[in-house]
Protein backbone atom coordinates (compact mmCIF):
# COMPACT_ATOMS: atom_id res chain seq x y z
CA UNK A 1 0.00 0.00 0.00
CA UNK A 2 3.24 2.19 0.69
CA UNK A 3 4.62 1.74 -2.50
CA UNK A 4 1.35 2.63 -4.43
CA UNK A 5 0.82 6.11 -2.30
CA UNK A 6 4.81 6.78 -2.99
CA UNK A 7 4.05 5.84 -6.46
CA UNK A 8 1.05 8.21 -6.45
CA UNK A 9 2.30 10.85 -4.75
CA UNK A 10 0.15 11.04 -2.00
CA UNK A 11 0.91 11.27 1.83
CA UNK A 12 -2.42 10.04 4.31
CA UNK A 13 -0.88 12.02 7.00
CA UNK A 14 0.03 15.89 5.25
CA UNK A 15 -2.71 16.02 2.02
CA UNK A 16 -2.72 18.64 0.31
CA UNK A 17 -5.81 18.39 -0.86
CA UNK A 18 -7.65 18.26 2.40
CA UNK A 19 -9.38 15.28 1.55
CA UNK A 20 -7.27 12.69 0.98
CA UNK A 21 -6.97 10.48 3.78
CA UNK A 22 -10.48 11.90 5.17
CA UNK A 23 -13.70 10.28 6.41
CA UNK A 24 -17.06 12.55 5.91
CA UNK A 25 -19.59 11.69 7.59
CA UNK A 26 -23.19 12.90 7.53
CA UNK A 27 -25.30 12.99 10.57
CA UNK A 28 -29.20 13.21 10.87
CA UNK A 29 -30.23 14.50 14.03
CA UNK A 30 -33.53 13.25 15.25
CA UNK A 31 -34.01 16.12 17.85
CA UNK A 32 -34.56 18.02 14.47
CA UNK A 33 -32.24 21.45 13.31
CA UNK A 34 -32.98 23.54 15.70
CA UNK A 35 -29.47 23.53 17.75
CA UNK A 36 -27.60 21.18 15.47
CA UNK A 37 -23.74 22.47 16.26
CA UNK A 38 -24.65 22.75 20.18
CA UNK A 39 -26.13 19.05 19.67
CA UNK A 40 -23.22 18.08 17.38
CA UNK A 41 -20.43 19.11 20.13
CA UNK A 42 -21.86 17.00 23.01
CA UNK A 43 -22.08 14.15 20.37
CA UNK A 44 -18.41 14.79 19.77
CA UNK A 45 -17.30 15.22 23.45
CA UNK A 46 -19.50 12.19 24.48
CA UNK A 47 -17.29 9.89 22.16
CA UNK A 48 -13.87 11.67 23.55
CA UNK A 49 -13.24 14.15 20.41
CA UNK A 50 -13.46 17.63 20.36
CA UNK A 51 -13.55 20.54 17.07
CA UNK A 52 -11.91 23.30 18.55
CA UNK A 53 -7.86 22.47 19.04
CA UNK A 54 -7.18 21.45 15.45
CA UNK A 55 -3.51 20.25 16.58
CA UNK A 56 -5.07 17.96 19.07
CA UNK A 57 -4.92 13.77 18.66
CA UNK A 58 -8.59 13.77 18.85
CA UNK A 59 -10.41 16.57 16.60
CA UNK A 60 -12.47 15.93 14.69
CA UNK A 61 -13.43 18.82 12.12
CA UNK A 62 -17.15 19.06 11.91
CA UNK A 63 -19.67 21.86 10.48
CA UNK A 64 -23.09 22.00 9.93
CA UNK A 65 -25.24 22.44 5.96
CA UNK A 66 -26.17 26.09 6.07
CA UNK A 67 -29.15 24.91 4.80
CA UNK A 68 -29.81 24.19 7.90
CA UNK A 69 -28.63 27.51 9.22
CA UNK A 70 -31.92 29.16 9.11
CA UNK A 71 -33.60 27.22 11.18
CA UNK A 72 -31.56 28.53 13.94
CA UNK A 73 -31.96 32.02 13.41
CA UNK A 74 -34.80 31.87 15.98
CA UNK A 75 -33.11 30.30 18.77
CA UNK A 76 -30.60 33.28 18.56
CA UNK A 77 -33.58 36.05 18.28
CA UNK A 78 -33.54 39.31 20.52
CA UNK A 79 -35.78 41.42 21.10
CA UNK A 80 -33.39 44.51 19.59
CA UNK A 81 -33.27 41.99 16.33
CA UNK A 82 -36.96 41.77 16.12
CA UNK A 83 -37.62 45.45 16.73
CA UNK A 84 -34.59 46.17 13.98
CA UNK A 85 -36.99 43.75 11.69
CA UNK A 86 -40.34 44.82 12.72
CA UNK A 87 -39.11 48.80 12.35
CA UNK A 88 -37.70 47.75 8.58
CA UNK A 89 -40.51 45.99 7.46
CA UNK A 90 -42.88 48.93 9.16
CA UNK A 91 -40.58 51.74 7.19
CA UNK A 92 -41.02 49.50 3.59
CA UNK A 93 -44.71 48.99 4.27
CA UNK A 94 -45.17 53.11 5.00
CA UNK A 95 -43.01 54.50 2.28
CA UNK A 96 -44.87 51.50 -0.38
CA UNK A 97 -48.16 53.08 1.31
CA UNK A 98 -47.13 57.05 0.00
CA UNK A 99 -45.62 56.06 -3.14
CA UNK A 100 -49.43 54.34 -4.35
CA UNK A 101 -51.28 56.90 -2.30
CA UNK A 102 -49.49 59.80 -4.27
CA UNK A 103 -49.55 57.90 -7.51
CA UNK A 104 -53.23 58.30 -7.19
CA UNK A 105 -53.10 61.99 -6.09
CA UNK A 106 -51.27 62.76 -9.23
CA UNK A 107 -53.47 61.01 -11.27
CA UNK A 108 -56.81 63.14 -9.77
CA UNK A 109 -54.74 66.25 -9.90
CA UNK A 110 -54.12 65.67 -13.14
CA UNK A 111 -57.70 65.38 -14.03
CA UNK A 112 -58.92 68.48 -12.35
CA UNK A 113 -60.13 70.81 -15.11
CA UNK A 114 -62.52 67.56 -15.96
CA UNK A 115 -63.38 67.48 -12.83
CA UNK A 116 -64.07 71.40 -12.73
CA UNK A 117 -65.93 71.09 -15.80
CA UNK A 118 -67.99 68.20 -14.05
CA UNK A 119 -68.87 70.44 -11.74
CA UNK A 120 -69.95 73.56 -13.36
CA UNK A 121 -72.56 71.34 -15.30
CA UNK A 122 -74.10 70.48 -11.82
CA UNK A 123 -72.43 67.50 -10.78
CA UNK A 124 -72.81 66.59 -7.43
CA UNK A 125 -70.06 66.41 -4.71
CA UNK A 126 -71.52 62.23 -4.42
CA UNK A 127 -71.34 61.55 -7.66
CA UNK A 128 -67.75 63.81 -7.99
CA UNK A 129 -66.35 61.51 -5.28
CA UNK A 130 -67.95 58.21 -6.99
CA UNK A 131 -66.34 58.85 -10.51
CA UNK A 132 -63.20 59.03 -8.37
CA UNK A 133 -63.81 55.76 -6.82
CA UNK A 134 -64.45 54.35 -9.88
CA UNK A 135 -61.37 55.83 -11.42
CA UNK A 136 -59.46 54.26 -8.12
CA UNK A 137 -61.30 50.54 -8.75
CA UNK A 138 -59.87 50.99 -12.27
CA UNK A 139 -56.52 52.40 -11.86
CA UNK A 140 -56.20 49.11 -9.06
CA UNK A 141 -57.72 46.44 -11.21
CA UNK A 142 -55.32 47.60 -14.49
CA UNK A 143 -51.73 48.47 -11.87
CA UNK A 144 -51.93 45.05 -8.99
CA UNK A 145 -52.00 42.77 -11.36
CA UNK A 146 -49.16 44.15 -13.77
CA UNK A 147 -47.00 45.16 -10.61
CA UNK A 148 -47.17 41.61 -9.51
CA UNK A 149 -46.35 40.05 -12.67
CA UNK A 150 -43.48 42.37 -12.80
CA UNK A 151 -42.80 42.28 -9.48
CA UNK A 152 -42.19 38.93 -10.06
CA UNK A 153 -40.64 38.43 -13.19
CA UNK A 154 -37.83 41.02 -11.57
CA UNK A 155 -37.71 38.68 -8.37
CA UNK A 156 -37.41 35.29 -10.56
CA UNK A 157 -34.42 37.48 -12.41
CA UNK A 158 -32.47 38.55 -9.31
CA UNK A 159 -33.31 36.26 -6.74
CA UNK A 160 -33.86 32.65 -7.95
CA UNK A 161 -32.79 31.30 -4.64
CA UNK A 162 -35.67 32.82 -2.51
CA UNK A 163 -38.00 32.14 -5.27
CA UNK A 164 -37.57 28.30 -5.12
CA UNK A 165 -38.22 28.47 -1.38
CA UNK A 166 -41.98 29.86 -2.13
CA UNK A 167 -44.79 27.96 -3.09
CA UNK A 168 -45.61 30.83 -5.57
CA UNK A 169 -46.94 34.16 -5.82
CA UNK A 170 -49.17 35.19 -3.17
CA UNK A 171 -52.37 37.36 -2.94
CA UNK A 172 -51.04 39.89 0.21
CA UNK A 173 -49.15 42.10 -2.02
CA UNK A 174 -52.60 42.79 -4.18
CA UNK A 175 -54.26 43.59 -0.61
CA UNK A 176 -51.01 46.12 0.32
CA UNK A 177 -51.63 47.82 -2.73
CA UNK A 178 -55.14 47.75 -2.57
CA UNK A 179 -55.52 49.59 0.70
CA UNK A 180 -53.74 52.90 -0.22
CA UNK A 181 -56.40 53.70 -3.18
CA UNK A 182 -59.32 52.13 -1.68
CA UNK A 183 -59.21 53.94 1.97
CA UNK A 184 -58.22 57.63 1.03
CA UNK A 185 -60.23 58.29 -2.46
CA UNK A 186 -62.45 60.39 -0.62
CA UNK A 187 -59.32 62.75 -0.13
CA UNK A 188 -58.40 63.93 -3.50
CA UNK A 189 -62.08 64.00 -3.91
CA UNK A 190 -62.79 66.68 -1.25
CA UNK A 191 -60.57 68.84 -3.70
CA UNK A 192 -63.04 69.60 -6.04
CA UNK A 193 -66.31 69.11 -4.25
CA UNK A 194 -65.63 73.54 -3.18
Amino acid sequence: MDALLDEAGVNPNAPEDGMTGAWNLDVMLKSGSAHIERDMEQILAGHGFQSEDAAGEDYIRSGVNWGYTGAQLASGLDVQVVAAIAAVLLLILFTGYLIIYNVFQISVTNDIRFYGLLKTIGTTGRQLRRIIRYQALALSLAGIPVGLLLGWLVGAGLTPAVIGQLNGVTIAPAWYQAVPVSYRPGRPAALFQR
